[in-house]
Formats: structure tokens, C-alpha cells, sequence
């Protein structure tokens, strides 16, 4: 056996490949390192990055090979290499680039000869952008910040406490690395797939470095990203460019027999959402050749003061060049924070192949290897592409020791002791236990946000509380209830809710719930806190509510990516009330409404006692949603694409004594859709009809979001001035919202508020009933950051009625 063995050694040895690490500092002539320089085996797309000393290292099987080494603004140059078995050290010095100007003569009523380049390149702009079908390839991202300026000791007099949180001596506040397989087809299939994620002092190592959010591709036109704005950025070669920037050549250079174009770029108006800095474009090809451009606030960029993008492409087949580099650096602040982050990814591997109709695309913007976030250092040290720094290395260090601490079970006990100890105020204020070692979580809801007044039962309190507990990676379990006192109907109600989610990657959850409670008929259109002011300061008891035993089952569920199904089942006891009190914190002979929706003089029942037993289902669908998982949680994304629900209700008279006999289908869409340079449109649409009313309440009416006081939470469903019940029928109805934010667009132009960074908004809402009453309203909106103003007016079919100022918080 022994002598078989050593055969088969022998025959296979030659076949055993060891790779040899080369390594070395790549250095301006100053023996200065230079960081993030682009060092890769030509003719290929394998290679790597310097780190941010200029030190690189590149594992490769013994062999020849031709070295190249290249970063903006400096000299080109390849060295052809033999490497065995033993390490390679390589050190070289890149020279400044040589730059020429063209042989142009510009005076004063010449034209840059950088326009004529810029032309050449929006020409060539749509070849180059879909030149490519698909591809695949690899991708490492590393990720640092650190404080550059620590705030004062204290701020509007509360002490400012740091400690544990940096090390004061690199000021490194987050240090992150990831691996990824990343796919893409034309036009806009997208999938990563994380082999690896580690972020320092984390033990889970979850990252949040996506390759997509680094995709900045400047043959598109405008080019999106959420995370850093909500309208495009105008590629310095899109078609209409010019309208947005001036073009200057600083000049020209050779480089591997091609003539490349230094130009620079300057915005004409620095409020719009363009870039400055330098594109280098190829003489003849006009294909990028690499960028180093900035966008900062004028731009319109959220969360960051500034943000430098740095490109670089390398050839990976015949005319076929990629981005190879994509280096990120910002500056940003907050309270008295200073600091900068820098987001290095190296996309190497470029596989050129078909993959349109690959299984791949599910849906899933990133999915998780099984080890993704386990990888223990001995992987790194093999995966690693970008060098560590002795400052990374050390805060690595620090941190996964603190880490083993903290993630001890006497530390965290000890810990959540304190944490979790009570006090008599949490009684007012709230109060959470949390135990990470049983995975519970108990919460007492602040008493403030259950007190409210209304003229059915005067002040009311309702103290809440919710239990949940993890019972496994996809699956929990939540308790919940609520136990209230009306003190001028001196009437008790409490009702609670016990749900169980068996899959948390599928929505699948089970909930049962019941009680006794008091319900709007208006499903609570109006909010406790804004009808208790209006009530007690201005005598408009808005809110008409009725009594509800009940007890309801449901069910949702994810039939596939995209496609949920809801179910539910309920019976209820519905009884009438009236007002009980007339206080009120203002001396007016105006006199309350009485309870009833309809009729505002009714001061008897608006309704008989009715028992309803009534079934519901609902499909929505949303085609190619794309997700993400996050520790077991699916998260959706925004869709270009609208979501379509179908509902249908049926209330089945006789069934435990109930009085209603009904059927209701609903049909509605809803969707964004992404102008890009003009912002965002929303629309929701819904139509429906109720086929059957043998025998129905005024509960079971079809009623519209209404809206009569000042404030209003813009959810996009709702009216701002038509009455909460008047316009409710039981019949057929189709209403229909549209918003368009500019995010900017237009008041980024004014001179005087293009620094404020307001949003302007247009709604237009509609809504037709039996066929016959309509209702349209048209506003027009201010917005910045989380507050929102409108000014809205209303027409009744075709006819001017009323209009009127709206506010609100977006949180």
C-alpha cells in the first residue's frame, strides 16, 4: 500500500501547482509608497491593489510573467518576471505621467480641444456601455473610517463620552473586508453572492460592502445610487452633457502606443448633480481609460461632505476593457465628528460568458455562502488581495479580544443586570428587559403614547406591553396586549395578540388575535394624538369609533419570490356608542358632533348591534423583486416594477348568528418610478367593487382616507381635504394617488434656496364612486429632510370646493 501511494505521488506531482506570493512597495521616485496602485498580470484581469503604504502582495503559480503597474496620474510600466517556488520581492517607482498638449493653437474664440474628445466619447457612449451582455467576476472590497477630529467634551452641556469605542491612536471607527462572486447581464440583472465578510470586532464578521453599491459606470447617462441620493448623476459623456459642464484638456500622454486625454471637468452650475475633477479618455477608441472625479453637497449627495470616486480599467480581452479599481474616499461629520472613509474594491477575474438565463438571477440582490461569516483568519490570510496595515492589523487585534469579552455569558449577564434593572418612571416612560442568553425580549410601551381623549370615553389609558423569543435561526414568537379604561364611560377594553413566524425567509407567519376594543369605522385615519387637540382645543371630535368583541386568525405566507398569499378569518360583535362627555379646554357654544359618521346631529345609535363572520385572501405580487437576507431576515428592496394585490372578502350570513352577507373585490397597483434626474414618481391605484350587499353595516363600507385638520402624515393613500365619511359608499368605487418629487430639481436653480437642499413635490389624488360623484385634489409640496408642507386644493366633480395647508413629519 505504502509503494502505491508513493506512485501515485510521483505520477501526480507534476501536476501540483504551490503558489509563490510576490510582493514588494510600489513607490513614487521619492520612495514615497504609493497607495491603491493597480498591480496586475497582463493579458489577464488577476491582480491586486497596493494598500494605503504603497505595499502590495500577488500569489501566483511558478512561471513567466509580465507585470504591470499602473495608478492615475503617474507612468505605466510592466516588468516580465520567472518566479519557483521561493517568494518574489518587486519593488518599483512609477514616474508622473508626461503630459503634452495638443497641437491645437486655443485663443479667445476657440474651442477647448477637449470638446471635440468629449463628442468623440458621447458617440461612442452606448457602444461601450452594452458592448459587454454578461459577465462574472470577483470581487474584494476593504472598508475603513476613522475620526479625523473628536468632538468637544461636551455638547449643549451633556458630557460626550468615547471611550472603548476608537483607538485613539489610528482613530480607526470601522475596518471591514468581503469577498463576493458577482454577476451581471444586460440590461439590468444583477446577483452577488458574499464568499466571505468580516468586519472588526464583530463576530458575526456581517459587512455591509456590496460591489453594486460601488458601481459607478460613467457610459450611463445618469448614474443612480440611493445610498447617496435619490436623484441620478449626470455622467460627464452623456448625451446632453454639455449642457452641465465646461471641458478643459490639461493635456495628453502615451502609454502602451495610445494617446490618452487628460480633461478636466467643471461644473457650470455647482448646484447641479454633476462631477468634478479629471476623465481620461483614449485617442481614436474614445473609451474611458480611468476617472478621478468628485462629487460633493452642491451635488446633492446625502451623509457625507464629500465623496472621490477613482477608476481604473484594464484590458481583459482583445478591445473589451473593465474597471479594475474602484476606489471610494469621503469626508464626513456630525456633533463635533470629523472624519473620512475609504471603500478600496478590486474586481478581478472577468469571465466573459453568457449568462442571461442563468439560475443565478432569483431575485436575490445578495445572498450568503453557508461559511460566508465564519471564515477564521487562517482563510483571510490566504483570500486577503490588499495588504493590511500594521494600524488594521492592530485594530483587528484589539477588537476581536474585546470581542471575546464582551461576548462571554458573564459579560453580557452582568451587562444586561444593569441594562435591564427597573426604575418607577419606566412605569411612565417605558421599560425593556432583554436577555441575549435567552434570546427574549419584553417591552412596556411609554405610557404618554397611550393617552388620549375623545367625547365617547373621555380620557382614556392604555397601557400595552409585547414578549418575543427567538426559537430558532428563522423562527420567533410574539405576545402582545393591550388592557385600557375609558373614564368617562367608565368602561374597561382589552384585547392581545399571539403570533409565531416558522420562517422568517418566506414571511411565513401564523397570528391570532382577540378581545374586546374600540375601533374608528374609518380604520383609525385619524391619530389619537392629533384628534385628543383638535377635541379639547377646538371642540372637533373627529374620531367616530364603535365597540368590537372579536377574535381573528391570519395567516401570510411567500408562495415564491415575489408572490405572497394572505388569509384571515374573523367574527365580531359590533355595538354603538355615543358620547358620554362635552368637556373641553375652551369656552365655545360650539357644540360636538354626535358619534354617528353620517349623520352629525344623530345623538342616538348609528347602528343596530350586527355579528359579522367574514373570510379575506389577498395575493401581491411584485414581478423580480429583489431582496437581500440579513441574519435570517429577508429584506426587500424598491422595485422598478409595481406591486399588484388582488383582495377578496366574503361576510357569510347565518354563521354564528351573523347578519352580514357581502362580497368585495379590490384590484390595486403600486409602484415607483425612478426619473433619475427628475427625481421619483409614486402612483397607487385601486379599483373595486362589491359584487354582493344583500345585507351589510356601515362598518363594511368602502371609506376613503380622509383628512380635515392641519396635520397629515402623507402616506401617499391619503385625501388631504375630503371628509373622513360622507364620500363612503357600498357600491363600486376606483381612487387613484400620484406623487412626483423633484427632489430638488427645479429650486436647486433659484439663487437664493439652491443652498437649502428643499424637495418640491406635485400630488394629484382622484377618486370616483357609483359612477357618478368624483373628486380630484391637486398640491403642491415643500419638503426638507423629515418635514413636509402642502398647499392643496379640492374640486367636487369638476367644481372648486376648498383649499388649505398641510404639514406633517416623515418619520
Amino acid at each position: 500500500m505504502p509503494k502505491i501511494f508513493l506512485l501515485l505521488v510521483l505520477l501526480l506531482f507534476p501536476f501540483v501547482i504551490f503558489a509563490t506570493r510576490i510582493s514588494g512597495v510600489v513607490s513614487d521616485e521619492s520612495n514615497t509608497g504609493l497607495a491603491f496602485a493597480v498591480v496586475y498580470v497582463k493579458g489577464t484581469s488577476i491582480g491586486t491593489t497596493t494598500n494605503s503604504d504603497g505595499f502590495y502582495f500577488l500569489d501566483l503559480a511558478p512561471g513567466n510573467y509580465k507585470i504591470g503597474f499602473q495608478l492615475i496620474g503617474y507612468q505605466q510600466i510592466e516588468r516580465t518576471i520567472t518566479i519557483a517556488q521561493e517568494s518574489y520581492k518587486l519593488n518599483v517607482q512609477l514616474a508622473p505621467s508626461s503630459f503634452l498638449l495638443k497641437a491645437i493653437q486655443i485663443n479667445a474664440a476657440a474651442e477647448d480641444p477637449a470638446y471635440a474628445v468629449i463628442r468623440a466619447a458621447q458617440k461612442r457612449r452606448k457602444y461601450y456601455l452594452n458592448l459587454v451582455k454578461s459577465y462574472s467576476c470577483n470581487v474584494y472590497i476593504k472598508g475603513m473610517e476613522k475620526v479625523t477630529k473628536y468632538p468637544p467634551k461636551k455638547i449643549a452641556g451633556i458630557r460626550v463620552s468615547i471611550g472603548g469605542l476608537i483607538d485613539s491612536a489610528s482613530g480607526i471607527l470601522y475596518l471591514s473586508e468581503s469577498e463576493s462572486n458577482y454577476y451581471f447581464s444586460q440590461p439590468d440583472k444583477v446577483q452577488e453572492e458574499m464568499i466571505a465578510s468580516k468586519t472588526s470586532g464583530k463576530k458575526n464578521g456581517f459587512s455591509y460592502n456590496r460591489a453594486s453599491d460601488m458601481d459607478f459606470n460613467f457610459y450611463e447617462s445618469a448614474i443612480k445610487n440611493t445610498a447617496l441620493s435619490v436623484r441620478g448623476f449626470i455622467s460627464p459623456i452623456a448625451p446632453a452633457a454639455l449642457r452641465n459642464y465646461k471641458y478643459k484638456l490639461l493635456g495628453t500622454f502615451q502609454e502602451n502606443g495610445e494617446m490618452i486625454n487628460k480633461i478636466q471637468v467643471i461644473p457650470k452650475r455647482k448646484e447641479d448633480a454633476v462631477f468634478s475633477g479629471v476623465i481620461y479618455i483614449v485617442e481614436n477608441s474614445w473609451r474611458i481609460h480611468s476617472t478621478d472625479l468628485m462629487l460633493d453637497k452642491n451635488a446633492g449627495i446625502e451623509y457625507v461632505d464629500t465623496l472621490r470616486i477613482t477608476q481604473e480599467y484594464i484590458q481583459v480581452k482583445d478591445s473589451i476593457w473593465m474597471p479594475f479599481k474602484n476606489n471610494f474616499e469621503y469626508i464626513f461629520g456630525a456633533l463635533g465628528f470629523r472624519g473620512k472613509g475609504v471603500y478600496n474594491a478590486v474586481i478581478s477575474n472577468y469571465r466573459l460568458e453568457d449568462i442571461s438565463s442563468s439560475a443565478r438571477f432569483t431575485g436575490a440582490a445578495i445572498t450568503f455562502s453557508e461559511d460566508a461569516l465564519n471564515r477564521d483568519s487562517a482563510y483571510w490570510e490566504s483570500k486577503r488581495i490588499i495588504p493590511l496595515t500594521q494600524a488594521e492589523i492592530k485594530d483587528y487585534s484589539w477588537r476581536d479580544s474585546i470581542e471575546i469579552v464582551h461576548s462571554s455569558n458573564a459579560y453580557i449577564d452582568s451587562v444586561e443586570k444593569i441594562k435591564n434593572k427597573f426604575k418607577w418612571n419606566n412605569i411612565i416612560d417605558g421599560y425593556t428587559n432583554e436577555s441575549s442568553l435567552r434570546k427574549t425580549r419584553f417591552e412596556w410601551k411609554p405610557m404618554y403614547n397611550h393617552i388620549s381623549f375623545n367625547t365617547v370615553q373621555g380620557v382614556v389609558v392604555a397601557p400595552t406591553f409585547v414578549f418575543t423569543k427567538k426559537i430558532a435561526s428563522l423562527k420567533s414568537i410574539e405576545a402582545g396586549g393591550t388592557a385600557a379604561y375609558g373614564f368617562s364611560n367608565k368602561a374597561y377594553y382589552g384585547f392581545g395578540n399571539l403570533s409565531y413566524t416558522y420562517n422568517s425567509k418566506r414571511f411565513a407567519k401564523l397570528s391570532l388575535s382577540g378581545g374586546k376594543d374600540m375601533l374608528q369605522f374609518n380604520s383609525n385615519v385619524i391619530s389619537p394624538l392629533v384628534n385628543t387637540l383638535y377635541t379639547l382645543l377646538l371642540k372637533d371630535n373627529f374620531m367616530k369609533i364603535f365597540e368590537k368583541y372579536y377574535i381573528r386568525m391570519e395567516h401570510t405566507t411567500e408562495l415564491m419570490n415575489g408572490l405572497i398569499l394572505f388569509n384571515a378569518v374573523e367574527y365580531a360583535d359590533r355595538n354603538p356608542l355615543r358620547n358620554t362627555t362635552s368637556f373641553s379646554l375652551i369656552k365655545s357654544n360650539k357644540e360636538f358632533q354626535s358619534n354617528d359618521p353620517l349623520i352629525p346631529d344623530n345623538q342616538q345609535f348609528a347602528f343596530f348591534r350586527n355579528q359579522s363572520f367574514h373570510v379575506e385572501a389577498a395575493l401581491q405580487f411584485t414581478p423580480y423583486q429583489r431582496y437581500y437576507f440579513n441574519r435570517g431576515e429577508k429584506l426587500l428592496q424598491d422595485s422598478k416594477y409595481p406591486s399588484f394585490t388582488l383582495f377578496y372578502k366574503r361576510a357569510i350570513k347565518n354563521i354564528l348568528n351573523s347578519d352580514v352577507d357581502l362580497d368585495l373585490i379590490k384590484l390595486g397597483a403600486e409602484g415607483n418610478i425612478n426619473w433619475k434626474r427628475a427625481g421619483v414618481f409614486h402612483y397607487s391605484l385601486e379599483a373595486g367593487r362589491f359584487v354582493n350587499r344583500t345585507q351589510m353595516s356601515f362598518m363594511d363600507w368602502k371609506y376613503f382616507n380622509g383628512n380635515k385638520t392641519l396635520y397629515s402624515n402623507f402616506s401617499g393613500k391619503q385625501f388631504q381635504l375630503l371628509d373622513y365619511y360622507s364620500n363612503s359608499t357600498n357600491n363600486e368605487f376606483a381612487e387613484i394617488h400620484l406623487q412626483q418629487n423633484f427632489n430638488g430639481a427645479i429650486l436647486n436653480k433659484v439663487p437664493l434656496l439652491k443652498r437649502a437642499k428643499i424637495q418640491e413635490l406635485i400630488t394629484v389624488n382622484f377618486v370616483v364612486t357609483n359612477g357618478n360623484f368624483h373628486y380630484e385634489e391637486a398640491g403642491i409640496g415643500l419638503q426638507k429632510l423629515f418635514i413636509r408642507v402642502d398647499y392643496v386644493f379640492g374640486f367636487k366633480n369638476g367644481v372648486y370646493s376648498d383649499s388649505s395647508l398641510r404639514f406633517g413629519f416623515l418619520f
